[in-house]
């Protein structure tokens, strides 16, 4: 029993709450009987005791005992090993095709996943993008005009009415309007607002000077909150959307991927923090690093990419506590792809009719708004409903 113990654990390291007892008791049985006890030895009630008859028999039986308890561990020790060793092997040479299969199934589907995402991705952000025109577009006017009927048969525009050229250029002032045209016997005057929308003015100014060179009338141009330098396609506020829309998706994402678990202790505390993280890298970032918005204004939008942030990762936590692994991909899908698209960065009353629609249901067309408002038009109409 000794000999094959020794045998067997050579070559492995043995579990030491079954050594201890096996030990002893070998020693035990080796201590009362003087007798060799090899592999192939027979039992030990059949051993002689090599001429000792001082041997009580209830020595003997406690060397039987010993001998017993010995061979049943190491037994015991032997079918655990080979339950082991069995349970270590492929079951059937086709597991390892088998497992191939599943790989290959997986992979499969997460490509065509991607595939799906960016054919989606493509068609929402060229469909958003390729035909941009005034589409119902806030303008405003004092009173009726032969030039403001031709670009209005060329051009959807809103009219607005207001009682002075003092009310348009406060609304002008307030980012309410896209432009505005006061007809005056003095002179009439084209108000444009490039910050409300640098493709706004390009469209606002072609039209009614074409239309006032078809008709003969002379105007005036006013230019309400003009873009600076740093910006001058008006695309910053745009641009300004991704960070804090992406970070906050990363938030929900890369915590659900830790935990494997959407709603945890604490979660919504360290969305807050890591989202006034985000909007202190991105403010930073923008402003004296790139230049792209002035100091001052650093620190009335750092509050802004904070909330946002905040708003998309709260609200990705709370999908993906709905539909559970699936919430990341729907996260992305709405909060990125199809709310990026409709988001109007160059302008919303740019965008199509459809656009326009959806972009209301989802967080980045109310950030757009908040930066652009708070950057250039001192936080107007920043607290109003969004519904």
């Amino acid at each position: 029993a000794a000999a094959a113990y020794r045998d067997r654990t050579s070559s492995r390291t043995s579990d030491s709450a079954m050594t201890t007892p096996f030990i002893s008791t070998i020693f035990d049985a080796l201590r009362l009987a003087d007798a060799p006890i090899g592999v192939n030895s027979p039992p030990l009630s059949r051993i002689a005791f090599h001429g000792r008859t001082d041997c009580a028999d209830s020595e003997r039986t406690a060397v039987v005992n010993a001998y017993s308890t010995a061979s049943g561990l190491l037994h015991g020790r032997t079918e655990q090993s080979e339950v082991r060793r069995s349970s270590a092997r492929p079951a059937t040479l086709a597991d390892p095709f088998r497992e191939r299969g599943t790989m290959a199934k997986k992979s499969v589907t997460a490509l065509l996943t991607v595939g799906l995402l960016v054919v989606v991705f493509a068609v929402c952000l060229v469909s958003a993008t390729q035909l941009l025109a005034p589409r119902d577009m806030p303008f405003g006017v004092t009173g009726s005009s032969s030039v403001v009927d031709a670009v209005q048969k060329e051009y959807s525009l809103d009219l607005i009415t207001y009682s002075s050229e003092a009310d348009l250029t406060a609304a002008a002032k307030r980012g309410d309007i896209y432009g505005g045209y006061i007809p005056d016997s003095a002179g009439d005057k084209l108000v444009t607002v490039p910050a409300k929308s640098f493709f706004g003015e390009v469209y606002v100014s072609a039209g009614f000077k074409e239309a006032a060179a078809k008709s003969g009338a002379a105007y005036t141009t006013t230019v309400v909150a003009p873009l600076p330098l740093s910006d001058r396609m008006g695309g910053v506020v745009g641009l300004l959307l991704l960070p804090t829309l992406i970070g906050g998706y990363m938030i929900a994402s890369l915590m659900f991927s830790a935990t494997q678990a959407a709603a945890a202790p604490g979660r919504i505390a360290i969305a807050a923090v890591f989202a006034v993280v985000v909007a202190v890298i991105t403010g930073v970032a923008a402003g004296p690093i790139l230049g792209a918005i002035p100091t001052s204004h650093m620190w009335t939008l750092i509050p802004c990419f904070a909330l946002v942030t905040a708003a998309v990762g709260l609200a990705a936590v709370a999908i993906q506590a709905v539909v559970g692994k699936l919430g990341t991909l729907v996260v992305a899908l709405l909060f990125i792809l199809i709310g990026g698209a409709s988001a109007g960065g160059g302008g919303v009353s740019l965008l199509p009719s459809y656009w326009q629609t959806i972009g209301v249901l989802f967080p980045p067309r109310h950030a757009v708004n908040l930066y652009r408002n708070v950057r250039y038009f001192d936080g107007n109409t920043i607290a109003t409903p969004i519904a």
